[in-house]
């Protein structure tokens, strides 16, 4: 199943099939893709106290970060705050699981 959201003149596409996991394919937008690999995973008390940091040193237009644990491992990450459309497929994902 292939999530796709336009917003503005950026298209995100979000897939609930990991391509790296079955194919080994270099490059997959999938949840798991997007949200847990390649990010550094933490403690809960960690998290919290890189968003909180991060937050305080952004500017003006850039969005917030928030910590959130994360689905495909029992750590946190620290991530921007998604889009309402994204948090809708989101916590589909979590009812499912």
């Amino acid at each position: 199943m292939v999530y796709l959201t336009i917003i503005g003149e950026t298209m995100y596409v979000e897939q609930t099939i990991c391509w790296k996991d079955i194919s080994g394919s270099t490059v997959c937008l999938c949840l798991k893709c997007k949200s847990c690999r390649g990010k550094k995973s933490l403690s809960q008390s960690e998290a919290q106290d890189l968003s909180i940091l991060l937050n305080m040193k952004r500017r003006n237009n850039q969005r917030k970060v928030r910590s959130y644990r994360c689905l495909f491992c029992e750590f946190f990450h620290v991530g921007h705050t998604p889009n309402k459309k994204r948090m809708k497929n989101i916590k589909g994902m979590v009812k499912s699981a």
